[in-house]
């Protein structure tokens, strides 16, 4: 897999920790970090453009996610976020402040395998995953925690 910058280098030396996700659960296609609004950091698999997408889709899945916890769990707290599709699985979670961890997998691949490694990378290298919130032109945040 190749690791995809982005134009944020100081993120493409977490690229390594994506590669070692991908390689220890088999059929894991992408692995993405990104920012809560979607733009991608780092990520493992696809072409940037692939990326750029799969980082969309992922910060809505999330964006979804957090909307239903605070309807009917009282809080925005996601610990994992996933959507079944018909070969292939997303997976997404908060990854720090204001960063999201997202996985594309063939419908193959151990759901808690896939969910624990996940865990294992954020709980390693949680501090380092965080993104600067970006103020709006009127100087409030544009990021979600």
């Amino acid at each position: 897999m190749t690791t995809e910058q982005n134009g944020w280098p100081e993120d493409a030396e977490l690229g390594w920790l994506l590669e070692r996700l991908a390689d220890r659960v088999e059929g894991v296609r992408e692995v993405a970090l990104l920012s809560v609004d979607g733009l991608v950091k780092t990520a493992i698999g696809h072409s940037r453009d692939d990326s750029d997408r799969f980082a969309a889709i992922a910060s809505q899945l999330i964006s979804l996610a957090r909307a239903a916890g605070r309807t009917f769990d009282g809080s925005d707290t996601v610990r994992l976020a996933v959507l079944e599709l018909g070969s292939s699985t997303v997976y997404a979670r908060g990854a720090g402040e204001h960063s999201v961890l997202a996985v594309l997998a063939d419908r193959e691949a151990k759901p808690s395998l896939v969910g624990h490694e996940m865990d294992e990378l954020i709980k390693g290298v949680r501090r380092f995953l965080a993104t600067p919130a970006r103020p709006s032109p009127a100087g409030h945040e544009t990021q979600g925690g």
